[in-house]
């Protein structure tokens, strides 16, 4: 019997790559006023580029923890810390090194190392590896949540969800919205919460609610009423952050998209793909530098031009292909290959 490939999850992580660039080619300039002159109109583009790809991160979280969770290898703390935890925690000292470097040359016009070192322990040198802290942590309980969600019952896991939704996402935003101080709260961050959830839409049938033209229209509503927020300034209540409902929602019906758009595919096409979503992890590791190189050195950026929105596609046009190229000469690098990537 022949084998049958498909390949839904390596696009929506390199789609979720993608959007990354996306979005750090956009906040870049949309969170950094001090830096960046833009006029009102040019704030909502970039704020709403933002906003838009905050599915982003969240939908990475839910690959992890569908396919670690549902995995059969084992999960004991050794296994965990040798292929996880390492590998996440040299791609943090290497390229915390670097981008630490670059900022000291920046700020003092030399190398000191200890700067370099306090810098990384609190993610002072580029904010985007703060992805990586988060995973280490939540890998660091990856066996624990391993065990406990195969002696969960779908009913279980369902009011474990809920109850995290409700006091960690829904509650907050209440209280951001409303002034008024909510106490009650179940101290489970936003990232295993993701994780546990993308491994229980793919365990359970309830992903069927989520299905085709639902997730599609559910998508749409989400565009508009973030776009809506931004409009009105009011985003940073509702739509700023990954614990928002309306991220929430908005990531799920995503990730819920990806996994039921199952196309049949040939092998040698599998693999194509396979190869570019081996490149993905290097891309998010990398793209930040050529921002920043261009941005803040070179002192170009979209608003430098007319038609800055046009040029922002370009921009992360740009940016997304160099960090694949990047990432395709790191994965030559053998140590780089076999220990980080």
């Amino acid at each position: 019997m022949s084998k049958k490939y498909f390949a839904n999850i390596s696009f929506l992580r390199i789609a979720a790559t993608i959007s990354v660039v996306f979005l750090h080619t956009c906040c870049t300039l949309s969170l950094n006023p001090e830096t960046f002159d833009f006029s009102k109109s040019q704030e909502i583009f970039f704020q709403t580029g933002h906003q838009l790809f905050l599915w982003a991160v969240p939908v990475f979280f839910m690959i992890s923890g569908m396919l670690l969770l549902s995995s059969e290898k084992e999960m004991s703390y050794k296994a965990v810390l040798k292929k996880y935890v390492l590998r996440l925690a040299l791609a943090l000292i290497l390229f915390g090194v670097m981008f630490g470097t670059v900022k000291s040359f920046v700020e003092f016009h030399t190398i000191k190392p200890l700067y370099i070192m306090k810098w990384i322990i609190e993610n002072d040198t580029f904010s985007h590896l703060w992805y990586l802290y988060t995973l280490i942590s939540v890998y660091l309980i990856l066996p624990l949540l391993y065990s406990g969600v195969k002696h969960m019952s779908d009913k279980d896991l369902l009011i474990l969800l809920s109850l995290c939704f409700l006091f960690s996402f829904f509650a907050p935003t209440v209280q951001d919205i409303t002034g008024m101080r909510i106490e009650f709260s179940i101290s489970v961050s936003y990232a295993v919460f993701y994780f546990i959830l993308g491994y229980y839409l793919k365990r359970t049938p309830v992903r069927r609610i989520f299905k085709g033209n639902i997730n599609i229209l559910i998508i749409i509503l989400c565009v508009a009423a973030i776009i809506a927020l931004i409009i009105t300034d009011n985003y940073n209540n509702i739509s700023n952050i990954y614990t928002s409902p309306l991220i929430a929602v908005y990531s799920i019906a995503v990730f819920c998209l990806a996994l039921d758009r199952k196309e049949e595919i040939s092998e040698n096409k599998f693999k194509k793909i396979w190869k570019i979503d081996r490149l993905c992890f290097g891309v998010y590791l990398i793209h930040p530098l050529f921002i920043q190189l261009t941005y803040r050195f070179i002192k170009i950026t979209p608003l430098s031009f007319n038609n800055y929105i046009l040029m922002t596609f370009v921009f992360a046009i740009v940016f997304t292909v160099i960090s694949f190229l990047a990432s395709f000469i790191m994965n030559l690098i053998p140590f780089v290959k076999k220990y980080i990537l």
